[in-house]
């Protein structure tokens, strides 16, 4: 991941996933036609949020509209993850995208700026999907909307959303919530296929770029541990991630399951063979 991205980072709990950066530029934005995306088309401005991640096949806008929700109930961990979709009217002519979040009061319908969030999506599409986890911490409110406009930087909003969450939600401030990258819709991407065996650099310099440190809770140990990655043959995937039951890491089980998350979203080149487990070490 960028190393500009990894402040944004330091209170996050859940998920890490490696941003990809695109440049671009006015020039070459305004020359070429926007691509064809119906999607876009569709909802051009507006972010939606989902009952549940998009498909990899996409059949088109009426998957979107029914699967669109104006409120979410948090789920066992006491967090709202909402699968959000980013529609433009036109491809971004700058490689960053900020996001800001503000918390709207039911009552006075006042709206107060949360949070600035930078993403540096791919520059030449306009349909995005991201996955936005709400924590909760003390102190609660009582239930609250929130709205998220995506921002191009010295511009005007490009599309905006707004979500309400049922239950007792969280002062959400600093970086009490997790964004992170997810699939870019804006066109399909063909699937690397496995040139070569299993190449362990390219693994490992995989895994150094997911960002794991912020997964220390105050009540965790710090430590050196080794964590278990399986990669899968086919795609690089990480199909497991855990920690040795015979050697166990000195992290609280939230720290670890922390940890557990941020690597499962890891992933290095295909490879010929059978599937690959290593260990890596970490530290706290």
């Amino acid at each position: 991941m960028s190393g500009r991205l990894r402040s944004l980072f330091v209170t996050v709990a859940l998920f890490a996933a490696p941003v990809l950066v695109a440049a671009a530029t006015a020039s070459t934005a305004d020359a070429a036609p926007p691509k064809k995306d119906p999607l876009a088309d569709a909802f051009a401005g507006q972010i939606l949020f989902l009952d549940s991640a998009p498909p990899s096949s996409l059949g088109g806008p009426g998957w979107f509209s029914a699967h669109k929700i104006g409120k979410k109930e948090e789920n066992s961990d006491k967090r709202w993850p909402l699968h959000t979709m980013v529609f433009l009217k036109k491809p971004l002519d700058t490689p960053k995208l900020d996001l800001m979040v503000y918390k709207i009061d039911k009552k006075s319908g006042s709206a107060d700026f949360i949070q600035k969030i930078e993403q540096f999506p791919n520059a030449d599409v306009r349909t995005f999907y991201f996955l936005i986890t709400f924590r909760k911490e003390a102190p609660f409110e009582p239930n609250l909307k929130y709205q998220i406009k995506a921002v191009v930087p010295g511009g005007g909003a490009v599309a905006e959303g707004t979500i309400e969450l049922t239950g007792k939600e969280e002062k959400i401030s600093g970086g009490d919530m997790d964004f992170t990258k997810g699939m870019d819709l804006g066109k399909p991407k063909e699937q690397e296929k496995p040139t070569g065996p299993f190449d362990a650099e390219a693994a490992k310099e995989a895994l150094k770029k997911v960002i794991y440190e912020d997964c220390k809770t105050a009540g965790s140990k710090g430590g050196d541990a080794k964590i278990q990655i399986k990669f899968a043959a086919k795609d690089g995937k990480v199909l497991d991630a855990s920690f040795p039951k015979d050697n166990p890491p000195p992290y609280s089980d939230a720290t670890q399951n922390c940890v557990i998350r941020r690597f499962e979203k890891a992933k290095t080149k295909p490879f010929t063979g059978d599937n690959k487990t290593i260990a890596y070490k970490i530290n706290l």
